[in-house]
């Protein structure tokens, strides 16, 4: 039979054991951190733009809704019928949620004077607006090319008063990057993202003025 005290030295031995084996798990992983990269960064700072004749537009953005493979931190690729994440490159933030603070920053810049709900009941005079991204990575022709950013989506806006769509417009981008270096692919991401986001408030701008 064990005594107590062997027990304690083998529970002792299987920490220590378990703590070396974790270790090299994370030396045969690649230790080396993860490069951290932003959409928008390169945006120039917004004019400061003057104060509205009228109330504004309440439009209510619950945030866009991604495929399940590129919505996170991670930048997905694309050749053929296969898909992988650059490694050891990473969003500073989750690729949809960057893709929501772009959306709303587009709204806000446009002629109509909105302003952005993200959660809540929305008044019986605003707007909702809903956002499908089918696409969001970097599409390469074959291995070690230069690769092209997509982004497909289709944008719905409905009126809160009668529940009625009176937008459903699609969204597209091809950004080519000019290099095959994580860098020049980040920044064919960030202007694909700004065209996108500039065609959902100028189709959601032209909307609400006619109706």
């Amino acid at each position: 039979m064990r005594t107590r005290s062997t027990l304690v030295v083998l529970r002792m031995f299987a920490l220590v054991a378990a703590t070396l084996a974790l270790s090299a798990c994370a030396l045969m992983g690649g230790g080396k951190p993860s490069t951290l990269y932003r959409i928008g960064a390169s945006a120039a700072a917004d004019p400061a733009s003057a104060t509205p004749s009228s109330l504004p537009i309440v439009i209510l953005y619950p945030g866009s809704s991604f495929d399940r493979q590129s919505e996170g931190d991670q930048i997905l690729t694309v050749t053929g019928n296969e898909a992988a994440y650059i490694a050891q490159a990473r969003w500073v933030a989750p690729a949809k949620e960057m893709f929501d603070s772009e959306t709303i920053r587009q709204l806000q810049r446009g002629p109509v004077p909105v302003s952005v709900l993200r959660a809540g009941d929305p008044p019986r005079s605003a707007y909702v607006l809903a956002i499908d991204v089918s696409r969001f990575d970097a599409e390469y022709s074959s291995v070690g090319t230069v690769p092209v950013v997509v982004i497909d989506g289709r944008a719905k806006l409905m009126r809160v008063a009668d529940r009625q769509i009176v937008g459903d417009w699609p969204v597209t981008a091809r950004e080519p990057a000019t290099d095959n270096r994580v860098s020049a692919i980040v920044a064919a991401f960030d202007r694909a993202t700004v065209s996108v986001t500039s065609q959902v408030a100028q189709f959601t701008n032209a909307s609400i003025a006619r109706n």
